[in-house]
């Protein structure tokens, strides 16, 4: 599809497209919202297609998303409409980390999980961001 036809999708599937899109980009709500000037309510209303977004709007949150004008509404449907398959694509990642992690040696391994269980503990309760430590 041409960017220019993104006229002939119906409210709720251009709404669908975008939260794939931000979806995909690992953009919250909240921060889409900021591109573009509105809550976070609003960019679920778009999203929903309860309410209709401008153009203008959806060519900002587009780019912010790291969406080509070129490469817009170009996906198949079955895919935008299907928010597991975005799970299935985060699975897929996790699959080749495992391969790459089991391609490792035995010492590699132990400072990969040496590295892991730093990060992991050194995130707070509260939800802080890991610090620096050193390595046993």
């Amino acid at each position: 599809m041409n960017t220019g036809d993104y006229k002939r999708l119906a409210p709720k599937e251009l709404g669908r497209y975008m939260r794939y899109y931000r979806s995909k980009a690992g953009i919250t709500a909240k921060g889409a919202a900021e591109v573009i000037g509105k809550t976070y309510q609003a960019i679920y209303r778009y999203e929903s297609g309860t309410t209709s977004l401008s153009p203008v709007d959806m060519f900002r949150l587009l780019a912010f998303y790291g969406v080509a004008e070129d490469d817009a509404f170009t996906e198949p449907w079955e895919t935008v409409d299907n928010p597991s398959r975005v799970k299935a694509a985060g699975s897929l990642r996790a699959q080749e980390l495992m391969e790459v992690f089991a391609s490792l040696g035995d010492q590699e391994q132990k400072v990969v999980m040496q590295v892991a269980r730093l990060a992991k503990k050194s995130m707070g309760e509260d939800g802080s961001k890991p610090g620096c430590g050193e390595l046993e």
